[in-house]
């Protein structure tokens, strides 16, 4: 299996290394990704800047040999160069993550970590948007190194999966806490993203800055929805298309929700 690692928070993420270590485990890969933060990036990609890539060799430990290229362009230029130009297109499964935080509700849409994976998938490549959920920084990765394997296993031997987006939140626990797996539905609200304007500055070059944050929202937790499932500790699946919108109820998650409670739980799927 060929494999391509990608993210939103830049090729020094320790998300990132997470993944590779254990997708190692199952084939080749190779590090694509940007060469800093670009949360919130979207599926965009800058045409009109440069898109420049450099190979470094990466100084983390078992993955010295790993080839990693950094584009100086968003997740999903890092993806379309990493499969068309440094792979010629000989890439079987594209991971982003492991994101250091939840992509749930609306900000799913505006996720770099997801616009990665729909940057592959929009190739028909089978692809995977891995997020770790935390409560303070860095996430704890090991619920997401738990199931991460089984995923990227079914993404590519499952034929009815490609061209999807498989969404994929691991919760805040120690991975022997976690109550299974659920296929969800995205809360229809913003967690992180009520933006706060506190003033303006001059800036140099007659440039004026707007002084913009934003601040928490109130958690809808909604039952179905990715919010609640996650706040339950149960791993999220969410299959997208590429242009972001939910794929309708079908028999083609099944066998991924199946097979990940059997890693989990060893038994079949849990109740909602």
């Amino acid at each position: 299996m060929r494999i391509l690692a990608t993210n939103d928070d830049g090729v020094g993420a320790a998300g990132l290394w997470e993944s590779v270590r254990v997708l190692r485990e199952l084939g080749e890969v190779m590090v694509v990704a940007p060469s800093g933060d670009h949360s919130g990036a979207g599926a965009g990609i800058l045409w009109h800047q440069r898109m420049a890539y450099r190979q470094i060799r990466p100084r983390r430990k078992g993955c010295e040999d790993v080839p990693t290229y950094i584009v100086y362009n968003t997740p999903a230029a890092a993806v379309t160069i990493g499969v068309e130009w440094l792979a010629k297109g000989k890439v079987d499964l594209v991971v982003s993550g492991i994101n250091d935080g939840s992509n749930v509700g609306r900000d799913s849409l505006l996720s770099g970590t997801v616009g990665a994976a729909a940057a592959a998938a929009m190739m028909g490549i089978p692809s995977i948007a891995m997020s770790q959920a935390r409560r303070t920084r860095p996430a704890r990765f090991g619920p997401s190194r738990m199931v991460l394997p089984e995923i990227a296993r079914l993404a590519v031997e499952n034929s009815s999966l490609r061209g999807l987006i498989l969404s994929v939140n691991a919760p805040y626990c120690r991975p022997d806490e976690i109550r299974g797996a659920v296929r969800v539905q995205p809360a229809d609200m913003h967690v992180f993203r009520r933006t706060t304007f506190d003033g303006e500055e001059p800036a140099a070059n007659g440039l004026t800055n707007v002084k913009a944050g934003y601040r928490p929202m109130d958690w809808n937790d909604k039952e179905g929805t990715d919010i609640w499932a996650l706040s339950r500790r149960y791993v999220t699946v969410e299959l997208l298309r590429p242009e972001l919108v939910r794929e309708p109820e079908s028999g083609a998650g099944r066998p991924l929700i199946e097979r990940l409670n059997e890693t989990i739980l060893g038994r079949e799927s849990p109740p909602a």
